[in-house]
């Protein structure tokens, strides 16, 4: 597959900055992952909508995303641009912190 624009040439480097936290936060406990959450989105998680959203905006603090979003997916986090998508599984630490 080749690319056909401009955002698809900076996806792979976006999904690898993207990836790479998501490693670095799987490595996390529960309680430190909720006070990085906490601290890099400023968001208090006390409803899951608010967790959802705090993981999001900290899986995503300080990477250039170049114009492609991330959302949740039912199958992990969505990185989207245009008509382009791909998904990135999520450690299980994150499954935790979101159902508790």
């Amino acid at each position: 597959m080749r690319p056909h624009d401009a955002s698809d040439l900076v996806m792979a480097p976006v999904a690898l900055a993207i990836d790479a936290r998501l490693t670095e936060f799987g490595q996390l406990t529960s309680s430190d992952l909720a006070y990085r959450v906490a601290l890099e989105s400023d968001i208090d998680t006390i409803s899951l909508e608010q967790r959802r959203r705090g993981l999001l905006i900290s899986i995503s603090y300080t990477i250039d995303m170049h114009g492609w979003g991330i959302d949740w997916h039912d199958r992990g986090l969505a990185l989207s641009h245009s008509d382009h998508m791909i998904v990135l599984g999520i450690p299980e630490n994150f499954v935790e912190f979101l159902e508790k």
